[in-house]
């Protein structure tokens, strides 16, 4: 198989770095070749499929002998454990740190160790979502956005560009900022608005505003048609939709500070509600993942997350020393152009199975 990609022509990176379980790879493709021979099976007439559905067919059972055989970056590295941080300013680097210390190694174990839900990705469970508080104290109450009665899964990854949540939490979000502009004109200063707060493993973690709030623009005809799925609730303070906006127009002046920058992902109603902790969580939290021993490499099983509140130089810091650069979340947010707009794979691949469903 070849690994030229368009997206790697079209787009202003050069790679793209798999750091999912070792063993993740393997099982997604085999689900995918399953999948794939389900539903050729439930077509009509599948008892004959055409030349062209059994080269599919054989096409996705190929990928998963070859992701049996391959080896991924965790299993080459023989890594044990792995660090991540994204630099919070525009245009500021990130870090990767392999075979990282573990937290407990650490002099001073400023991390909140998280336990794993499930071994297919780096996930947790997580409970209590909410906006907090207003810092201005006109109102001390908190905003549930769920996971309270039920308790959902986070995924944590950093190649998905913003925050996903279920619609309802979506919804609460822009409905809250809208009483929020009431109350203060607008969303410029950002310090009047609350952190995004939520439970792992029973630790209590907080995202400024900065992470769910910002500013669109771009040309939405660049977007990838899969990922405009995610953001058709996004809308103008004049409800002007997203999906209203296509054949290139630029989307600058018809979202403002107040849009919430977070994207929508279509849930099973069987299965316990999903959100995606994307790059605004790595850019607050260093984050430290772990895997556990095994006499082949590429059988190592994801163990545990460890995270620490990453300091201006984007190594881990006391939470409770303040931040040098609190000051700048005055008028600081986030500035994101559409068409570079990324979100998993696997989530693309859940949203066109319940479009293909409805």
């Amino acid at each position: 198989y070849s690994a030229d990609m368009p997206i790697l022509i079209d787009l202003n990176f050069q790679a793209i770095l798999g750091l999912g379980p070792p063993s993740s790879s393997i099982e997604i493709a085999v689900q995918d070749a399953r999948e794939v021979k389900h539903e050729l099976d439930s077509l009509p007439g599948a008892t004959s499929l055409s030349a062209g559905q059994t080269r599919l067919a054989t096409h996705y059972y190929e990928i998963a002998d070859l992701a049996k055989k391959a080896r991924s970056v965790a299993a080459s590295f023989q890594l044990q454990s792995f660090s991540i941080c994204l630099g919070r300013s525009v245009g500021s680097p990130g870090i990767i740190v392999w075979h990282d210390l573990h937290p407990e190694e650490r002099p001073v174990n400023v991390f909140k160790t998280v336990p794993l839900k499930g071994g297919l990705f780096w996930s947790a469970q997580l409970e209590n979502v909410a906006l907090g508080a207003l810092p201005s104290g006109q109102d001390d109450s908190k905003t549930s956005l769920g996971c309270s009665d039920v308790a959902c899964t986070a995924v944590l990854d950093s190649g998905t560009s913003l925050i996903v949540a279920p619609q309802q939490a979506v919804a609460q979000v822009n409905e809250a900022l809208t009483k929020w502009r009431a109350l203060s004109g607008n969303c410029t200063d950002l310090s009047t608005l609350p952190h995004l707060e939520f439970e792992m493993g029973g630790s209590l973690f907080r995202l400024p505003p900065e992470s769910y709030v910002g500013d669109l623009s771009g040309d939405v005809s660049k977007l990838d048609p899969d990922v405009r799925r995610f953001l058709l609730h996004l809308q103008s303070p004049n409800q002007t939709r997203l999906s209203a906006l296509q054949g290139g127009r630029d989307v600058e002046t018809l979202f403002d500070a107040c849009t919430p920058m977070l994207m929508v992902m279509d849930q099973d109603p069987s299965r316990p509600p999903q959100w995606i902790l994307g790059m605004p969580f790595f850019r607050e939290y260093y984050s430290t993942f772990s895997l556990g021993q095994a006499k082949l490499p590429w059988r190592r099983q994801a163990m545990s997350m460890s995270f620490a509140k990453a300091g201006p130089d984007c190594y881990p810091a006391d939470s409770d020393v303040q931040m040098p650069d609190e000051a700048l979340r005055q008028t600081r947010r986030m500035r994101i152009d559409i068409s570079k707009l990324r979100v998993p794979r696997w989530a693309l691949q859940e949203a066109k199975q319940k479009a293909r469903h409805l």
